[in-house]
């Protein structure tokens, strides 16, 4: 019952639950709604049909296929359970939207990697000019579809090798509904798509000249000193998929960090410092532009929810932008709709996927 608790509370504070104004309704009835996971879970779990909608993430449409807010309380009941031991099985550098993992810390891990590179190829090549010259590759790939192409076996299989545990697997197997692929926003997708690529994330990591892979969700990348480290790594990486009826995205590429920023989870990262990537940066400015007053509703958690973007970014131009146009108020408003306390929302919405960030009383006083 704890955990059915501790559940409750979690689907209070995300920001659908907040869209519909639910979240102090639920905390305060928390125990009916934990006796009512409980008894789902324990009387052969069925998932009602999903909500299916698109979603503007970032200025990127997502075809979402989300629970019932109380079929979405038993799920997190099983991966609150599950996501510790999963993850405690993933190597340091692969990341996800879950505490401890954002993707913020991935960008500050990736431009360490890449300033250690860059200074190992400068030393080289001043010391030896006449030698061929180093330089800091990184190489880029993606899975085409990922969440679409897993199969209900490959899902059950990653599973399986991780849990001995026949009840749990058949809640896993019910989740799933027999079908194959992952559905987005569903709550379990990402810790079942993250404990099905953990071991190429290990065999990526070993590889010879690599100075650090990382990985968030289906976005993988490496740096290398080598061109031909690089290519060897996507190498094996393209049999990986192969044998598992994945593919790579046609966008896959090996380039010189002197050339272009590496673009993951939503940043572009260079040795010299870090921004949103050009599609966040455009959405934040397109949410800006209007007055951020007359924000509908989703407009307004849209623009939250970019917040760790804006004051984690370098983009000081983006940062006055923000504080030009008042946006910070909208934490205000949207506490003030939803009943909830304005630090909470900020706490809750500001910092989504920025797992380090921790948002003060001192940048939180608006007024």
């Amino acid at each position: 019952m704890e955990a059915c608790r501790v559940a409750v509370h979690n689907i209070s504070h995300t920001k659908r639950v907040l869209r519909h104004g639910r979240g102090l309704e639920m905390r305060e009835n928390c125990d009916k709604y934990a006796k009512e996971a409980y008894e789902k879970l324990w009387d052969g779990f069925q998932l009602s049909p999903f909500t299916v909608f698109t979603l503007d993430e970032g200025g990127k449409n997502r075809y979402i296929e989300a629970p019932t807010t109380e079929d979405a309380i038993a799920i997190r009941v099983v991966t609150n359970i599950c996501e510790p031991i999963i993850y405690a099985r993933q190597v340091e550098n692969s990341y996800c939207p879950i505490p401890g993992r954002g993707s913020l810390l991935m960008a500050r891990r990736i431009q360490d990697d890449l300033r250690q590179v860059v200074k190992l190829c400068r030393k080289h090549n001043e010391s030896k000019p006449r030698k061929t010259a180093w330089h800091c590759w990184c190489e880029k790939t993606d899975i085409r579809k990922y969440f679409q192409s897993v199969t209900f076996n490959l899902a059950m299989e990653s599973m399986e090798d991780i849990f001995d545990d026949g009840r749990l697997l058949g809640l896993l197997a019910s989740f799933l509904r027999f079908r194959d692929g992952l559905p987005i926003g569903a709550g379990f997708s990402a810790m079942i798509a993250n404990a099905i690529h953990a071991p190429l994330d290990r065999i990526v990591a070993s590889m010879k000249d690599s100075y650090g892979a990382h990985r968030y969700m289906d976005d993988t990348c490496g740096v290398y000193r080598s061109k031909k480290a690089a290519h060897a790594a996507h190498e094996e990486k393209e049999d990986w998929y192969n044998r598992h009826g994945l593919t790579s995205g046609k966008k896959w590429s090996v380039f010189r960090i002197e050339d272009k920023p590496l673009v993951m989870g939503g940043w572009r990262v260079r040795p010299s410092g870090i921004i949103p990537s050009q599609r966040i940066m455009r959405h934040i400015l397109r949410l800006l532009r209007g007055d951020p007053a007359t924000l509908s509703m989703n407009g307004k958690l849209a623009l939250a929810s970019l917040y760790g973007w804006v004051k984690n970014g370098d983009s000081q131009t983006v940062k006055n932008l923000w504080q030009k146009k008042h946006a910070d108020v909208i934490f205000k408003q949207i506490a003030g709709a939803t009943k909830e306390r304005p630090e909470n929302v900020a706490k809750w919405l500001g910092q989504e996927g920025f797992s380090d960030y921790t948002l003060t009383q001192e940048e939180f006083d608006f007024s």
